[in-house]
């Protein structure tokens, strides 16, 4: 037997409606319903946006708009509610007292403090575990479990159901640093307390919940923003840039571009 439908899918069909929807707008919302098919209290709270949903706007500039609000959902409030939790105070309020993502720009200029968030997070975790006995298969799942009830990993497929415009090589760098920092964050906080995840959970949840409802009922939009592309240089560009700004933030966290190699921070892949 399949996947039973979801709410948004379930709708179009017994009302009917066959409607062009901003595609990053229903796959956060499908996507993140279908992750919860065990859990019906929360797919009920997906069924009750799906009318707001299917009667949004979806112009060309409503839908590069709710692409900026779902990465800025992502990378910067939800990787600073994580990092408050774990007790990086400082990173997290500054993250949080960033202005919102609305351009391209804005993506490029989040990618040194992203990976230093990141360099941070690692240090952070290494030295929560120092000295215990860690259960690592429980870590792995409390960061298994994030990834998915918090809208994590439906954000992410959202993001990949819009037209990133040749932007897809930043994007995944900067998700991929933001997803590293959260996971560290996660793990300290599973070493602490079981209960702060679920704490950490019905907050970023609510905040998704509240997002996606913020991208529904989105009216004006500003394009003149949202086509300020920089050129996209193909080839190995942005696996170079990404490596300096990995080394400026290892250096910046450890104080030597030579600190011991088993931190976790160095280990990374690349390739």
């Amino acid at each position: 037997m399949g996947r039973a439908l979801d709410p948004l899918d379930l709708f179009c069909v017994s009302t009917e409606r066959h409607l062009a929807l901003c595609p990053v707008l229903r796959t956060f919302l499908t996507r993140w319903s279908a992750l919860h098919d065990d859990d019906a209290g929360f797919r009920a709270r997906c069924a009750q946006l799906v009318e707001l949903v299917t009667a949004a706007q979806a112009t060309a500039e409503h839908r590069a708009t709710r692409l900026f609000m779902v990465l800025d959902w992502a990378l910067r409030r939800t990787t600073a509610t994580w990092l408050a939790l774990a007790g990086l105070d400082v990173q997290a309020t500054a993250w949080s007292r960033r202005a919102p993502l609305g351009s391209w720009e804005d993506l490029t200029a989040l990618a040194p403090y992203l990976a230093e968030s990141r360099a941070r997070a690692s240090v952070h975790g290494l030295q929560a575990e120092r000295g215990r006995i860690v259960d690592e298969a429980q870590l792995t799942r409390a960061v298994a479990l994030v990834g998915k009830a918090s809208g994590w990993h439906a954000a992410w497929a959202a993001i990949n159901a819009a037209s990133l415009e040749g932007r897809g090589a930043t994007v995944s760098a900067a998700w991929f640093d933001a997803w590293c920092a959260v996971a560290d964050a996660v793990r300290c906080v599973a070493l602490r307390d079981r209960e702060v995840i679920e704490r950490g959970l019905s907050e970023v949840r609510q905040s998704g919940l509240d997002l996606l409802v913020e991208m529904a009922t989105l009216r004006g939009a500003a394009p003149q923003r949202l086509h300020a592309v920089v050129p996209h240089r193909p080839g190995k560009a942005p696996l170079t840039s990404r490596r300096a700004r990995i080394a400026l933030a290892e250096v910046r966290v450890h104080g030597s571009a030579h600190a011991s190699p088993t931190r976790r921070v160095a280990r990374i892949v690349l390739d």
